[in-house]
């Protein structure tokens, strides 16, 4: 039997499990999901980009969850019946905790929306049937305590591109930060208790600057922002066929 598997690295996993993902507390969880990606294989009809979701409640869960996305190839597929190549996929998560009290209380307003709804139309019933992806989504929207500012860097080129990305860890230096190196770029992930406010000004005015020279170098696929979105590669896992790790120094 053929199997998917997106993990190449088990001890990168548990690295970033024990010496950057923070303990959570008792209402927080970290969401893990499985994606396609249309730009890691062109020729696939791929359209829904999530595959499926996992939610950890303690760090002890995370590797055993993450290897629950392997499983027997045909169980992913594109929009026209066919299996899902394994070099189109990626495997995130959020870098920062969810509240699953804060998504509790937004669900029971859609919830009770819904049960409002069926007194106008029974047709309505259809909405019910996908409330299990409904919790998972609004989980994965409510942060809980943020502890890192992600910085993404998409430098098209590694070797020309890494400048950028020296010259922005000279100007966060003080603070406590980790690289990751992912198929595109790098994650800077950085702890917010360490930034002081004066590099806070300065990272965001560098960032501009980055952009513009960068975009005029490289043109408009070369970017740098901050990762609102909290999906954050894992290291030890595969995106797009590119082994995503942590690296100590940038050389």
């Amino acid at each position: 039997m053929d199997f998917y598997n997106f993990i190449y690295c088990e001890k990168q996993v548990q690295r970033f499990v024990s010496q950057i993902l923070f303990p959570l507390e008792e209402d927080e969880v970290v969401v893990l999901f499985l994606a396609a990606r249309k730009k890691y294989a062109p020729q696939q009809a791929i359209k829904k980009e999530f595959l499926q979701r996992k939610i950890v409640t303690k760090r002890e869960s995370f590797l055993r969850k993450l290897k629950q996305f392997n499983c027997q190839r045909g169980a992913y597929f594109d929009a026209e019946g066919n299996d899902i190549r394994e070099e189109a996929c990626v495997v995130y998560c959020t870098a920062n905790p969810r509240s699953t009290v804060a998504a509790a209380k937004n669900l029971i307003t859609t919830f009770t929306d819904y049960l409002f709804s069926l007194a106008v139309s029974s047709s309505e019933r259809k909405k019910f049937t996908g409330i299990y992806q409904k919790t998972l989504s609004e989980i994965q929207k409510c942060r809980a305590r943020k502890h890192y500012v992600d910085i993404d860097f998409d430098v098209v080129d590694k070797n020309k591109g890494k400048k950028y990305v020296r010259d922005f860890l000279q100007i966060i230096a003080t603070s406590k930060h980790h690289i990751i190196e992912t198929r595109g770029g790098y994650h800077i992930l950085i702890e917010k208790q360490t930034m002081t406010a004066d590099i806070g000004r300065v990272m965001y005015k560098q960032i501009e600057a980055i952009n513009r020279e960068g975009k005029q170098i490289f043109g408009e696929k070369f970017e740098v922002i901050i990762n609102r979105q909290d999906m954050l590669p894992i290291p030890g896992t595969k995106q797009g066929g590119f082994a995503v790790c942590i690296i100590d120094k940038l050389e």
